[in-house]
């Protein structure tokens, strides 16, 4: 025999610090012009080959085989037979990151592990399981060349690295760039006595996991055989549902042979191989089996809950992956005719960022916005979740109008849902026109302002007078990226006329204010837009690509925008006729880069012979104003200015623009060492791992560094910046995985040395912030049954702040709630009365200090448990579901037939039978499926009762019906039912009337109709020989007429008895032995005569005195 084991042993540890390092090099010819500082993605897919050789003493090799996964983790095994001894394991690794962009085709990163050796002991011999898992924990990147590195993504499956061009490369010309990289995993080995076979026996063993609906199954039941040998084993799942079938025969017997065919069998689906030698070798096979009955939907989320015409939303939905999601906008957005795919953005996360149509015509309000989401196996499930359309009122005045359709070649291939942004330069232009009373015009000119809004002030010369006043403004849109460079817009706005009196000859301050309150675009084509970002200069547009786009391929766009502009604009006298002259000049005083607040300034209009000595203002700006009689001349181009300050100046000759603005701006730079003008940073909070983008701009022609010891304590010596422009340093840097520091407020500290060895010093303020460790989910209900009171939902969970449960009844209803954790142990519970009757869904969440959540988990409170089966209808199979776990003993929510204890007392019984009984005929939800017979079972008389042709679990007649072989009989509202307690029933006793209606259960569950196969038939009578009476029964196929009549042994009639109209069915009469004239007969023998309809039979009777 097999011996039952327990021992796990040869746990072999995690070696850290495991490490692959390389570099490759390689060129492409660019496709297109490529811009300096022009960045593109590159996705590596990570993928872990792990080959396994097991040695014996001698060094032969016993078993040897590979196991592989994609993404960045492996946990995998295989089973092998092996005698008694000591074993050497030898593992070796690989790990590639394999880039998606065809410019990096072949240029794969990683490589091969050197081996690593670990020995174990086989104390005995039989089958053994060694498992392997191994974790990619790191991935560094540097690159070089005509191609740097700007920023890596999170470390995942997939992992994105942006690259940018380090200088600017025309088309064809060829692009030279090096890599080099560092890829770090863990792994660790165990090997475990999985069946031991003694002397004399042979053994096989099939292993496996049961997924359903992408979990595991838990405690399910599995059936395993060996279908060539005719073998057959039932086998329960662990909690990982993974199982484990031993197969065991005297030695000599062959268990399996290559070809034979092992299959796994769980709720009906299947799962089969056809074994391997190396399955036969190694005495082994795995067979899994994953079962999909629903498409699992965990959230839908929106991150805003009101949206006007133009605006962005996400909407995102959580649940398996792998499937299709959709959405149904039309409510929200009338131009949204048909449903839009959620893009699946990682495992089992489907995330969608629109903009609501500037030509949506929907009404404001509550809409609804229906989400469906399809799994692999076409199973379907949809939510629903609303957002509020909002379009506020217009201040100002709105334009709306076309973008000319737009065509270019695109340089590189772009997969579908690539983002681009898209950055327009927005300016406004004014133009103003006064119209004087005798007709003629004089046109006002001001020079085109960058940015969304406008203040200008303009000085006129008017006479006394009356004059129409009219504007024209344009809003210009001009993209600033090369490839977008034709594709920008203008909005041109004329406003009405108006009237203005200048009630006196002088000079006069035009002043505008406008401000573009809105602009908002629509792209149509090989790309939508999914975000604005709107800045003081420019529009920044977020889109994303809508198809693949070959390399080469058109794009083709086109569009639709709207712009809101509002404005005001004012004439008012500032000064009456004759004024001085005025010329100002002004700028700022700076020493090291850094102005200098109240500096002491002299300035001199040297041609002119004119001093003024002024006080610069706290930002270090300062302002002459040199006034003279009207008439007089203040400046001429050519003059010379001159500006000084503590023993410097500069000098400035007067250019015409100058004079005819009346003002010049001469700045004074007193430079004594090198300077730092700012520090840029691509991000100011970080965590270990990311990468951080610094620029320094500042003195050119200099080297620059930074110190990053502070926030990184890997990082003790200074890291070089390139200057990739003329006074602009950059480089990216990387905050190491091991960094020691913690979190907090930290200081980068940036050092720039000119040319003449001076340095400048500027420091930066950066926040490290790693995530507190995510909550972990130890346990929690897998299912409840209620059938009184509140319902205890609870939760343990580790590292959790916050624990959500979200309870979804039968009628779709979404109630949320909060569990608490009073004592601080971990265990989050919270109660709740539920009204609704049925199966209610229970999505529980966790979260640590920082909201991060772990993986929802799920389990259902059933508080009609009268609903075995959960159809939503009480009815004969529920009193089935009782009855086919019928004496059991019920533990644990996992353990078979746990839906039939539907009281919990913690056995099934009579209790059970009677509480579903007492609901018989409940509709529990709305639409809940009918009852329909899917076949006929016969039942034939046999011996005194009715014998079926197949053993049923339940009858249900509008008669009784007595049982035979305990089957118990229970009056219903729509008849009477005859159960089977813990098994099957073949026959019932014989009616004494037939009913008219019968149906029932069959032993495989299905719904089936009952029909009587009966002949007219009459039977022997009994007692034979009788004396004085005797028992004549017969059996009618259909109603009608019966008559019974006795002859004796010559043929003449002695009795008649007239039964009348009989209902079909069995039916006995008693004769007491007498003629017609109530004489009893003497002894001899007698026929029995019956007449039926469409019948007559005879029986012999003997009366014996």
């Amino acid at each position: 025999m097999c011996a039952a084991l327990t021992l796990s042993f040869l746990f072999f540890p995690a070696a850290w610090g495991e490490e692959i390092k390389g570099e490759l090099g390689g060129s492409f010819n660019a496709p297109s012009p490529i811009p300096q500082g022009f960045g593109f993605t590159i996705n590596y897919s990570i993928g872990i080959k792990a080959a396994v050789s097991i040695l014996d003493e001698t060094g032969a090799e016993t078993a040897s085989f590979e196991l592989s996964a994609d993404g960045i983790s492996l946990s995998d095994g295989r089973s092998v037979e092996l005698a008694k001894g000591s074993y050497r394991v030898v593992e070796r690794y690989t790990i590639t990151a394999t880039p998606d962009n065809p410019l990096l085709q072949g240029k794969v990163l990683g490589g091969e592990s050197d081996p690593i050796e670990w020995s174990f002991t086989a104390e005995d011999p039989g089958i053994y399981e060694l498992s392997v898992s191994a974790t990619v924990t790191g991935l560094e990147v540097a690159v070089g060349g005509d191609l740097t590195l700007s920023e890596m993504g999170e470390l995942g499956d997939v992992v994105p690295v942006e690259l940018v061009a380090s200088r600017n490369i025309m088309q064809g010309e060829e692009v030279k760039y090096s890599m080099g990289f560092s890829i770090r995993f863990s792994r660790q080995s165990s090997v475990r006595l999985v069946a031991k076979t003694e002397e004399g026996q042979t053994a096989f063993v099939v292993t496996g996991r049961i997924i359903e609906n992408e979990q595991p199954a838990k405690g399910a039941s599995v059936v395993v055989e060996l279908v060539d040998r005719d073998l057959k084993l039932e086998v329960a799942t662990d909690d990982q549902g993974a199982f484990k079938a031993v197969f065991t025969a005297p030695a000599g017997t062959t268990l399996a042979e290559a070809g034979d065919r092992v299959k796994v069998t769980y709720k009906g689906f299947e799962a089969s191989k056809a074994l391997t030698e190396e399955d036969v070798s190694r005495g082994a096979a795995e067979v899994n089996l994953s079962v999909d009955t629903v498409a699992r939907i965990d959230s839908v989320e929106l991150d805003k809950s009101k949206v006007r015409n133009g605006e962005s939303f996400a909407l995102r939905l959580t649940g398996e992956p792998g499937g299709r999601a959709e959405a149904d906008l039309s409510e929200l957005d009338t131009t949204r005719t048909e449903p839009v795919e959620l893009p699946e953005i990682s495992p089992g996360v489907y995330e969608l960022r629109t903009i609501v149509s500037l030509k949506n015509e929907a009404p404001d309000g509550i809409k609804t916005v229906t989400v469906k989401l399809t799994d692999r196996a076409g199973n379907e499930s949809t939510r629903t979740i609303q957002i509020e359309l909002s379009n506020p009122p217009v201040e100002g005045e709105r334009m709306e109008g076309e973008i000319p359709p737009m065509e270019l070649i695109s340089p590189f291939s772009i997969p579908k849902g690539f983002q681009l942004e898209l950055e327009y330069g927005i300016e406004t232009e004014v133009t103003v026109t006064l119209i004087k009373e005798d007709g003629t015009e004089e046109k006002i000119e001001i020079p085109p302002v960058k940015g969304t809004s406008l203040a200008v002030h303009k000085t006129l010369k008017l006479e006394k007078g009356s004059y129409e006043v009219k504007e024209s403004y344009t809003v210009k849109a001009t993209p600033t990226s090369p490839l977008f460079q034709n594709w920008g817009f203008e909005v041109p706005k004329e406003f009405p006329e108006w009237d203005f009196a200048a009630e006196k000859t002088g000079t006069y301050d035009l002043s505008i204010n406008a401000v573009v309150g809105d602009i908002l675009l629509e792209l149509t084509g090989d790309m939508r837009i999914t975000d604005f970002e709107r800045g003081e200069e420019t529009v920044t547009v977020k889109a994303v690509t809508t198809r693949n786009i070959p390399a080469g391929d058109k794009i083709t766009l086109s569009g639709y925008y709207s712009v809101v502009l509002s404005k005001s604009t004012a004439i008012e006298l500032i000064a009456e006729e004759e004024q001085p002259v005025v010329f100002v000049v002004s700028g700022g005083v700076i020493e090291n880069g850094v102005p200098i607040p109240e500096a002491e300034v002299t300035v001199e209009l040297v041609t002119k012979g004119l001093k003024l000595t002024v006080k610069a203002d706290k930002l270090g700006i300062y302002r002459a104003t040199f006034t003279a009689p009207q008439g007089t001349t203040l400046a001429e181009a050519g003059d010379e200015v001159i500006v000084s300050y503590a023993g410097r100046s500069v000098a400035y000759k007067l250019t015409d623009e100058d004079v005819s603005k009346g003002m010049a701006m001469v700045n004074l730079r007193l430079d004594t060492y090198t300077w730092i003008e700012k520090v840029e940073l691509s991000r100011t909070t970080v965590k270990n791992g990311d990468s951080i983008s610094i620029t320094v701009i500042g003195e050119p022609n200099g080297s620059a560094e930074v110190d990053l010891s502070e926030l990184d304590t890997t990082k003790a010596e200074p890291i070089p910046l390139k200057e990739v422009a003329e006074g602009r340093y950059r480089g990216t840097v990387s905050i190491s995985e091991e960094n020691a520091a913690e979190n907090g407020v930290k200081t980068i500290r940036i050092k720039l040395t000119d040319e003449a060895g001076n340095s400048a010093f500027k420091t930066v303020e950066v926040t490290l912030k790693n995530p507190a460790p995510p909550a972990v989910v130890e346990e929690w209900p897998s299912r409840m049954k209620l059938l009184e009171g509140p319902a205890r939902i609870w939760l343990r969970a580790r590292g959790a702040t916050k624990v959500t449960a979200t309870i979804l009844t039968p009628s779709g209803e979404r109630i949320i709630i909060e569990l608490t954790d009073p004592d601080g142990d971990g265990l989050f519970e919270a109660q709740r009365q539920l009204e609704e009757k049925g199966l209610h869904v229970v999505t529980i969440v966790a979260e640590n200090p920082e909201g991060v959540k772990a993986k929802p988990v799920t389990f259902t409170i059933n508080t009609s448990p009268w609903d075995v089966n959960l159809d939503g209808r009480v009815d004969i199979l529920d009193l089935v579901g009782v009855a086919r776990s019928y004496g059991r003993r019920i533990t644990s929510p996992d353990q078979k037939g746990w839906e039939a204890d539907v009281d919990s007392n913690g056995a099934v019984d009579i209790f059970d039978i009677a509480l579903v009984a007492k609901h018989y005929g409940e509709v529990i939800s709305i639409g809940a499926p009918p009852l329909r017979a899917g076949g006929v079972v016969l039942a034939r008389p046999e011996n005194g009762s009715l014998r079926l042709q197949r053993p049923m679990w339940a009858l249900i007649s509008d008669l009784p019906l007595e049982g035979i072989d305990g089957a118990r009989s229970i009056e219903l509202s729509d008849g009477y039912l005859l159960i089977g307690l813990g098994r099957p029933f073949n026959s019932v006793r014989f009616p004494t009337a037939i009913p008219s209606s019968m149906w029932g259960v069959a032993e495989d569950g299905g719904v089936v109709k009952v029909k009587l196969a009966l002949q007219t038939a009459l039977l022997r009578n009994y007692p034979n020989p009788f004396n004085p009476e005797t028992w004549i029964p017969f059996l009618l196929a259909e109603e009608g007429r019966a008559v019974i009549s006795i002859y004796d042994g010559v043929g003449r009639l002695v009795r008649r008895i007239d039964l009348g109209v009989l209902r079909p069915g069995y039916h006995v009469v008693r004769w007491d032995g007498r003629d017609e004239a109530g004489e009893r007969l003497a002894s001899g023998i007698y026929f029995i005569h019956l007449k039926a309809k469409g019948y007559e039979g005879v029986v012999k009777a003997a009366v014996l005195k």
